[in-house]
């Protein structure tokens, strides 16, 4: 997932199947829910059918992000890459994000890109790039300690 995730003028629904296009309508539902997302869309008047706008304009930076996760959800992918998925947000929509991003890392490989302790504490190891070199692998809390 990018810092500025790709949404395109359709539904909540066309944004999620861009990562698994066969995906019902129950498992779409699913990983909005997972993504939380849940509350938006059921208090939206068509739901999953409802459009998000070209670039999902109609959301906020966190919604949108949190769409983008629902995608990786409902594809159940093995690996996740998330670049930056906290960036330029507000305190609460950081912190949903977060949690969003915790429930998704569960139990896959992933490569989390972060500056943002708060979202790297969750880390089983982290690795310290300077200069583009490898500088030391560390376990969060001694990486945050640093």
């Amino acid at each position: 997932m990018p810092q500025r995730p790709r949404l395109f003028a359709g539904t909540f629904a066309d944004n999620v199947r861009l990562g698994a296009p066969h995906a019902s309508d129950d498992r779409v539902r699913r990983a909005l829910e997972d993504a939380g997302l849940g509350d938006l869309v059921r208090a939206m008047p068509r739901g999953i059918e409802t459009a998000v706008g070209e670039g999902g304009r109609r959301l906020s930076l966190g919604e949108a992000r949190r769409v983008a996760i629902a995608r990786a959800f409902a594809r159940d992918a093995a690996v996740v890459v998330l670049d930056e998925p906290t960036a330029n947000l507000d305190p609460a929509s950081a912190a949903a994000v977060t949690h969003a991003v915790r429930r998704l890392c569960a139990g896959r490989t992933t490569l989390l890109i972060t500056h943002d302790p708060l979202v790297a504490a969750g880390a089983q190891r982290t690795v310290t790039l300077v200069d583009g070199r490898l500088r030391d692998q560390t376990p969060p809390a001694e990486a945050m300690a640093a």
